[in-house]
């Protein structure tokens, strides 16, 4: 047995032999603990020869050493393995369905979850300060749509190609999508049936579809049924409060600013 008034010391080391220093090591059930110096040396007072010493380290794996009457410990560490998170990005081309690491060209997904954090009708709301790269004009429109029609016109990373139209081509449900009969883009897709939607932001990504993606591509899947599956339903909804508003308010200019206003033009 070790007497009670001596020091026990060790010495950490690491894989390679090296001192490894700032070890913790603490006996175990106890709140004695000390820390290795530069020389991977360590010393507690009052060790028991029944106490075990658990030796930590940042980047090693915890080490559990039992005193049983030995003096001079050298205490081996191995590294921690790096185990990441199995994080997968699934992509869509419109033609199929690729993993992050497999694809080639820069895109950018959009999940439901994230889609979901605007309250809109309009898909476009949806992507707007969201997907980098992509630029929404929310002007009125005053040419072939139709005088006073707001139809908001968007590009990914700026004009490529004047050849295949000014916009980027839309794609659903691997389909390419050229707007409703009213002039409107995205007009005729429920925002609450879309499940993700995919920028195709250069020409390696959007090669697939030739010459018309010169401006990127915009793939949009909706939600579907899968085989084999329990029936899901979902639900949302969204609520505004406002003022009580003035009827009788009438937002018109008096007589003098308006004959100021034709005056001043």
């Amino acid at each position: 047995m070790l007497p009670s008034w001596r020091e026990p010391y060790g010495t950490v080391y690491g894989e390679a032999r090296e001192p490894l220093e700032g070890a913790y090591v603490q006996i175990k059930g106890s709140s004695r603990a000390t820390m290795t110096d530069a020389a991977g040396h360590f010393e507690l007072n009052r060790v028991q020869p029944t106490d075990t010493l658990v030796v930590t380290n940042i980047g090693y794996s915890r080490r559990r050493v039992p005193v049983d009457n030995q003096q001079g410990l050298i205490i081996l560490m191995k590294k921690a393995p790096k185990a990441l998170g199995d994080v997968e990005v699934i992509a869509h081309t419109g033609f199929q369905v690729i993993s992050k690491e497999r694809a080639t060209g820069s895109f950018e997904v959009v999940d439901s979850a994230q889609f979901s954090r605007v309250v809109s009708p309009d898909i476009m709301d949806h992507l707007d300060g969201v997907v980098s790269s992509l630029v929404i004009d929310k002007r009125v429109s005053s040419g072939t749509e139709g005088y006073g029609t707001a139809n908001p016109t968007f590009s990914i990373r700026g004009l490529s190609t004047i050849n295949s139209g000014a916009q980027p081509l839309i794609v659903v449900d691997n389909f390419p999508y050229n707007g409703s009969s009213t002039g409107q883009i995205l007009a005729n897709i429920n925002p609450d049936d879309v499940e993700s939607v995919t920028i195709l932001k250069d020409a390696a990504a959007a090669s697939i579809w030739g010459s018309q993606a010169g401006n990127g591509v915009i793939v949009i899947t909706t939600k579907k049924g899968k085989y084999n599956t329990a029936p899901k339903l979902s639900f949302s909804s969204s609520q505004t409060v406002s003022g009580k508003p003035n009827l009788f308010y009438s937002p018109q200019l008096t007589s003098a600013d308006y004959i100021g206003v034709e005056k001043y033009l």
